[in-house]
């Protein structure tokens, strides 16, 4: 593994070791939420989807809303980390985790709603709404259609 993550190329904006360190880290993320298992895999993937993000901002992006070399590091880290793990790690997929720990206290995730909901949830730019929307969605149970249906 180690081999593997010195083999890859580094994104231009921050160090070899640096960049190493976030594919690790994430890489780390990941396999603990894979080895939850399927019993409890949605919650894995919620809260792991955050941390990625979470590290994403607060390491790399020093808590700035964007670094100036963030979409090239995102991509750098989507070809590594598809090569090691296969799906799931396109740049876009790693631009929402971001988004994700942007908008989401770890407190509020609700693992009764799917990462498939929160994509959607995190299209609604008031917060106030957002909530609203999200407690609207695990109280009455709504299916993903219909609650694409509500948004839009």
């Amino acid at each position: 593994m180690a081999n593997k993550l010195r083999s890859c190329s580094k994104p231009t904006g921050i160090s070899s070791t640096t960049y190493h360190s976030l594919l690790k880290d994430i890489s780390q993320i990941y396999e603990v939420a894979l080895s939850d298992g399927n019993e409890n895999w949605n919650k894995a993937t919620l809260y792991s989807n955050w941390k990625i993000g979470e590290r994403i901002v607060k390491i790399e992006q020093g808590n700035k809303e964007r670094a100036a070399y963030g979409d090239r590091i995102l991509k750098e880290l989507s070809r590594d980390l598809n090569k090691k793990f296969g799906k799931g790690f396109s740049d876009r997929n790693l631009r929402h985790m971001r988004k994700f720990y942007q908008l989401y206290d770890a407190r509020a995730i609700h693992p009764e709603l799917s990462w498939s909901y929160y994509l959607l949830l995190m299209l609604i730019e008031d917060s106030g709404e957002r909530l609203t929307l999200e407690k609207k969605a695990i109280k009455e149970g709504l299916s993903h259609e219909n609650f694409r249906k509500l948004i839009d």
